[in-house]
């Protein structure tokens, strides 16, 4: 696993299961190989089966919340990773459950729900600036653009290239009437990324600050979830 060579890996978990089936860790390392390859549904089964033997480990809990995360199975997610909460979750599992509890409640549209919990991701990791971003777009969605902007302004001062939070910003601004500043960030997110269609139609800023949707949560260009395997095997080497 730490070689990142998960196929193997499910390989040979799959052959201990065949020689021991009651081994709840086996189907738990399986299930989480599965995870960092994009396999959510067969991780999902594994992963329950370990929870069926071990009904109390919360890394378990945890992985098993990532599947239904990425299956869009929203509730069930937000059920698994507040139980793995519940049940003592350590180390750097702990600010991405809250992270991914405010991603599944910001696709459900509870922006509140969502504030909260990434509130919590990043009061556990400063240095966590997609938490930052995506409770900046929930403050905007619920039209707190003066906290949306302190969260874009914070997040964009240690990733001055992303175009989406110029662009989101920019909407803020011209919410609150801030029309130089909202001019201001429109150019410069054209000019980080000038062939981004969304950015070059939308320049006039037609629309007031809502639900400006450029992408889904948890899908910002540098985010946690952008690529799956090395954001969980630095997880997974932390611990």
């Amino acid at each position: 696993e730490l070689l990142e060579r998960y196929n193997e890996a499910i390989e040979n978990y799959e052959k201990a299961t065949k020689l021991d089936n009651s081994m709840g860790i086996y189907h738990f390392h399986m299930g989480r190989c599965r995870c960092c390859v994009g396999d959510f549904l067969q991780a999902s089964k594994d992963l329950t089966h370990s929870t069926e033997i071990d009904p109390v480990n919360p890394n378990v809990l945890y992985y098993k919340g990532i599947s239904h995360y990425n299956m869009k199975e929203y509730s069930k997610a937000i059920d698994d990773l507040k139980r793995s909460l519940s049940l003592i979750l350590r180390g750097a599992f702990v600010p991405s459950c809250y992270y991914h509890i405010g991603l599944c409640y910001s696709n459900m549209r509870d922006y509140s729900a969502a504030i909260d919990a990434f509130s919590q991701a990043h009061q556990l990791a400063p240095s966590f600036s997609s938490a930052l971003h995506e409770r900046a777009k929930a403050y905007q969605s619920i039209e707190k653009h003066s906290e949306a902007i302190t969260d874009f302004t914070n997040f964009i001062s240690t990733n001055p290239t992303n175009s989406h939070a110029y662009f989101r910003r920019a909407f803020s601004h011209k919410a609150l009437e801030k029309y130089l500043e909202a001019a201001s960030d429109l150019k410069k997110a054209k000019n980080i990324e000038p062939d981004n269609p969304y950015i070059k139609t939308k320049y006039q800023l037609q629309h007031n600050g809502k639900n400006i949707q450029i992408c889904d949560p948890g899908c910002e260009p540098g985010s946690l979830d952008n690529d799956i395997s090395k954001a969980l095997n630095k997880i997974i080497n932390i611990e």
